[in-house]
């Protein structure tokens, strides 16, 4: 299994862990659900809202303009070499056939 490792802020992460025990899983299980399914339906299994309920968690300000989801999506697709591309599109073909 290949290890993934995300930046995040302590305090999300916290409240992410909370959430997710109280839903019976963790977030590490959650992270591959996520992935997954955006693997199946080939899109982010949600719509971004750029909202979030930041203000439930102590001491986490909302940003003053948030990056749209769409924004981010281009910049990452950018971001990728025509290697990884077709490293990605193998890896896609080939979940999909098994």
């Amino acid at each position: 299994m290949a290890l993934v490792q995300v930046r995040i802020d302590p305090k999300i992460k916290k409240a992410a862990d909370s959430l997710f025990a109280a839903l019976g899983t963790n977030t590490s299980a959650a992270v591959r659900l996520f992935i997954n399914e955006s693997l199946i339906i080939k899109n982010i299994p949600f719509k971004p809202t750029g909202e979030t309920d930041l203000d439930s968690i102590p001491g986490i300000q909302k940003p003053k303009d948030p990056q749209p989801a769409g924004i981010a999506l281009k910049n990452f697709a950018e971001a990728l070499t025509k290697e990884d591309a077709k490293s990605l599109a193998a890896f896609i073909k080939e979940y999909r056939n098994n």
